[in-house]
């Protein structure tokens, strides 16, 4: 049973009636379909750290905000212990991921090293394939071999190489370049990845929310979030800012396909406001989980454009409630339906310029 793999550390205060604190439920037993289920992974052996418990501040802070006009429950079912090593955690944190996914529930795990994006991914435990992507400042895939511990550098190839192998896509969002090889770069375009660099993305921000309506599993590391007051495990003097990191936030809260999320690589000393930020980056991906629950889809919702390009045509579907876009790739699949790609109203002023969209061309060559 989870429990065995759980030690509940509620902040024992009192709240009022809207604020979090009074809100939570705190009983992993009761958990429905559709909540949203935070627990903490304070295991930072991976990254070179320990005898942190980085998540009882951050608890506090969440218990302080008030809630918006929520419907959906919230759980916070405490902290996985960890093991003996690094392995006896991967397995607690693979267990406790795959009893939440079962009961159809959406967790939220926080802290410890992002090397535990290995037993997340696992405790998904999908038949599909899955996509995966990494808010990060570095792209990390270095070479797996089968006598190797899994590590934050490695991770990627990990499950690339485990068999079955459900990876479909990966994408990484915020890298920057002095702190990525060149090599690392063209080995995710080799397989058809994708990566975005931090300046280019935050000149458009809304670059970043095709990829995450896209993805089954979202990895926040906070490596990847300017530090000035801040503790991560890898400091950054340059990197998304709190209002940048809280946009995306809500933007993965609102994609429809996300199944968990995992805020890695962060530690508390006191003084610091990085309580208060995760606190927030909680807040706004609930928010958005709830705001998609307003959104009725459609086939009335959607409006068709066609753009010639020589001998080929390529149809964007455009979601006029939401201003959401679709490329459709001209495949057809066992239910006759056509599969689409979410993509930006600028991928479709370049197709209409006479340019294919990169994400036209990455997702067919996988099928090709």
């Amino acid at each position: 049973m989870i429990h065995e793999f759980l030690h509940q550390n509620f902040p024992e205060e009192t709240y009022h009636s809207l604020q979090l604190g009074n809100l939570l439920y705190t009983d992993f037993e009761q958990i429905t379909k559709g909540s949203m289920v935070i627990l903490s992974s304070p295991d930072l052996r991976g990254a070179n750290i320990q005898n942190h418990s980085p998540n009882h501040k951050i608890i506090k802070e969440f218990c302080d905000l008030y809630a918006g006009n929520w419907s959906l429950p919230i759980f916070y079912i405490g902290e996985i212990i960890p093991g003996a090593d690094s392995q006896s955690t991967h397995f607690a944190v693979q267990e406790v991921t795959n009893y939440i996914i079962q009961k159809e529930a959406f967790p939220i795990i926080l802290g410890g090293s992002s090397e535990q994006i290995y037993p997340i991914f696992c405790g998904l435990e999908s038949d599909s394939m899955l996509n995966l992507t990494s808010i990060d400042s570095q792209i990390r895939i270095e070479e797996y071999r089968d006598d190797d511990s899994v590590t934050e550098n490695n991770v990627l190839s990990r499950i690339l190489s485990t068999e079955p192998c459900h990876l479909f896509h990966f994408a990484n969002l915020g890298y920057q370049t002095y702190k990525t090889s060149y090599k690392a770069i063209d080995a995710l375009q080799e397989i058809h990845f994708e990566a975005i660099r931090l300046g280019n993305l935050i000149d458009s921000m809304e670059e970043a929310e095709p990829i995450l309506r896209a993805s089954d599993l979202v990895v926040l590391n906070c490596n990847s979030i300017q530090t000035n007051t801040l503790n991560t495990t890898e400091p950054n003097p340059n990197g998304f800012t709190s209002r940048e990191i809280c946009a995306i936030a809500r933007y993965i809260g609102i994609s429809p396909q996300i199944k968990s999320i995992f805020i890695s690589n962060y530690f508390e000393w006191e003084g610091n406001s990085m309580g208060q930020l995760i606190a927030q980056i909680l807040w706004y991906i609930i928010e958005g989980n709830n705001v998609k629950l307003g959104y009725k889809d459609s086939e009335s919702n959607y409006v068709s454009y066609t753009v010639l390009q020589e001998d080929k045509e390529i149809v964007f579907l455009k979601d006029k409630i939401i201003d959401r876009w679709w490329i459709q790739l001209g495949l057809d699949y066992k239910d006759n339906a056509k599969r689409l790609i979410p993509c930006t109203y600028s991928d479709y002023l370049q197709a209409v310029e006479g340019k294919i969209p990169d994400r036209f061309w990455n997702n067919l060559k996988k099928f090709l």
